[in-house]
């Protein structure tokens, strides 16, 4: 499961693409029944779709799905974010995060999107995984925003991704005075700019109309 994670989020299996059993399994060296139940858990976390009689292929998310996944991230993140300012490990988590924000920073100037999007996953799977929240780090895992970042990369304008990561500095900066609240709000601002940006219009939504004007009296 991890590593077909890892191959959308790099780039290397995209949206629709047919996961091949035959492949899997010469690339990773096990049997046919470890691949089927990895698709078959992949499916039920809606990352995969099983075609009768054809097999697997990676499935395609709308932006309206992937600006609701976001909404969520920036929820998780939060309580990742308070965890981590009043933790044991919290010099460790920040002197990672200034490391990781560098990174960001440099992808920006150098207009790398694909470095810049897996650059800003690590900074949030830092902020989980050095929560030390078993049940947070299960939901993170189940997400699979690496699948989800794939989507985003083909989704967003690179002006529009770099604004957003812009505010991982702030974030780093507002962690290391272990001040949560700021922190979580700058993220927060951050994420409702990048949401727009991806989120449909409400009138092209299934089930919306346009407003029809009524004429005015004379």
């Amino acid at each position: 499961m991890d590593y077909i994670d890892r191959l959308i989020g790099s780039g290397q299996l995209a949206p629709g693409q047919r996961l091949i059993e035959s492949d899997l399994i010469s690339e990773l060296g096990v049997g046919r029944m470890p691949i089927r139940e990895a698709l078959r858990i992949l499916a039920g976390d809606g990352i995969v779709e099983l075609i009768p009689n054809r097999g697997a292929r990676i499935r395609t998310i709308s932006p309206r799905q992937v600006a609701e996944m976001l909404k969520v991230l920036v929820g998780l993140l939060c309580v990742g974010i308070d965890e981590v300012a009043s933790g044991p490990a919290h010099a460790q988590i920040v002197k990672e995060l200034t490391v990781q924000a560098a990174d960001i920073k440099r992808n920006i100037v150098a207009k790398d999107g694909r470095g810049l999007l897996a650059a800003m996953v690590r900074y949030h799977e830092t902020i989980i995984e050095g929560s030390d929240n078993a049940y947070l780090q299960d939901m993170n895992r189940r997400v699979h925003f690496h699948h989800y970042s794939r989507h985003v990369f083909d989704a967003i304008q690179f002006s529009d991704l770099a604004m957003s990561a812009s505010i991982y500095a702030e974030v780093t900066r507002s962690l290391r005075a272990r001040n949560a609240d700021q922190a979580c709000r700058a993220f927060k601002a951050s994420m409702a700019g990048f949401i727009r940006s991806i989120e449909p219009p409400a009138e092209s939504l299934p089930g919306t109309r346009k407003a029809v004007a009524k004429p005015r009296k004379k």
